[in-house]
C-alpha cells in the first residue's frame, strides 16, 4: 500500500509540475563561442499569468566581462562596467583639454620669451593630448561599451608610436640646450615655471587616476597613458626643480637635459616593447595578467 501510495504521490507531483510549466513560460538564451567554450546559459522566467508580470534577467544587465579570456572572478557587474568606462572616458577627456591648454600657452609663451624650452614644451602637450584622445576613441560608442581587443590592439600602437616620437623630440631638445650652452644660466621665466607646476600636479593627478581605472577595465590602453602622462608630470616638474638647483649651484645647468635624455630613452624603450610585443603576437589576444579581484 505505501508503494502504491508513493507512486500515486509522484504522479500527483508531475501532474502539478505539468499544470505550473503552462501557466509560466521559460525562455532560455544560449551563448557559446568557437569549440564549445565559454558557454554560458542564462534563464529568462515570466511570472505567472495571473500576475502578468514578467521579469528579464538579460544577460548584458547582470554581468559585464571584461575580456572574454576573464574567469568570473574578474566579471565586472554591467552597472559598475558602465561607470568605469564613463570614469575613463571623463578622465581621458579632461587629460586631451588640459594638456591642449598647457600646449597653447606654451606657444605664446615661446613667442613672448623666445624659449626653445617652452615650444618643446607645448610640443609635448600637444603629444599628449592627442594619446588622451585615441583613448577616448577606444572607450567611446557601441563597440567602446565591451571589451575589444581589436581597439585595445589599435589604440596601444598608436601611443607607442607617440612614445617614439615624443622621445625623439625630447632628445632633439635636450641635446640641442647642452650643445648650444654658453656657460650663462638658462632662463626659462617664471610664467613657465608656474606653468611647469600647474602641468605637473596635473599628470600626476591624470596618471594615477588612468591607473585605478584601468585596473579596473583591465585596459592596456589607459594603462599606457597613464604611464605617458606619469612621464610627462616627472618632465614638467624637472623644469621647476632644475630652476631651484640652478639658483643655487650653476654648474648644474645640464640637470634638466639629463633627465629629459634619460626619459626619452626610457620612452623609446616602452613604445619599442609595446610594440614588439603586439605586432609579434598579430591580432591574437594574449593570456589576461592578473587584475582585481574585488
Amino acid at each position: 500500500m505505501k508503494e502504491t501510495n508513493g507512486k500515486e504521490n509522484e504522479a500527483n507531483n508531475n501532474d502539478k509540475q505539468e499544470n505550473v510549466s503552462s501557466e509560466s513560460h521559460s525562455y532560455c538564451i544560449e551563448q557559446g563561442t568557437n569549440a564549445g567554450h565559454n558557454y554560458q546559459t542564462f534563464l529568462l522566467q515570466e511570472m505567472n499569468d495571473d500576475h502578468d508580470e514578467r521579469v528579464e534577467l538579460l544577460r548584458e544587465d547582470r554581468y559585464s566581462c571584461v575580456s572574454h579570456n576573464d574567469d568570473g572572478k574578474h566579471r565586472l557587474p554591467a552597472n559598475q562596467a558602465r561607470r568605469w568606462r564613463r570614469a575613463a572616458l571623463g578622465v581621458s577627456a579632461i587629460s586631451a583639454i588640459g594638456t591642449v591648454i598647457v600646449g597653447i600657452i606654451s606657444i605664446v609663451l615661446s613667442t613672448s620669451l623666445h624659449s626653445p624650452a617652452a615650444f618643446g614644451f607645448a610640443f609635448d602637450a600637444f603629444l599628449d593630448a592627442i594619446a588622451a584622445t585615441v583613448v577616448i576613441w577606444r572607450f567611446y560608442g557601441k563597440e567602446g561599451q565591451s571589451y575589444s581587443w581589436n581597439r585595445e590592439r589599435r589604440a596601444c600602437i598608436v601611443i607607442a608610436v607617440l612614445f617614439h616620437i615624443s622621445a625623439l623630440v625630447i632628445l632633439i631638445r635636450a641635446i640641442l640646450n647642452v650643445s648650444h650652452h654658453n656657460g650663462k644660466k638658462i632662463v626659462k621665466g617664471e610664467p613657465l615655471i608656474i606653468l611647469a607646476i600647474v602641468s605637473a600636479v596635473l599628470c600626476f593627478v591624470l596618471a594615477w587616476l588612468k591607473f585605478v581605472i584601468s585596473k579596473r577595465l583591465r585596459s592596456r590602453s589607459l594603462r599606457t597613458d597613464a604611464i605617458n602622462s606619469f612621464l610627462s608630470g616627472i618632465m614638467s616638474i624637472t623644469i621647476v626643480v632644475s630652476e631651484i638647483i640652478q639658483n643655487t649651484y650653476k654648474e648644474v645647468w645640464y640637470l634638466d637635459s639629463i633627465v629629459a635624455i634619460f626619459i626619452s630613452l626610457l620612452l623609446c624603450y616602452l613604445g619599442a616593447k609595446i610594440l614588439y610585443e603586439l605586432l609579434s603576437q598579430g591580432n591574437r589576444e594574449p593570456l589576461e595578467e592578473e587584475g582585481d579581484e574585488d
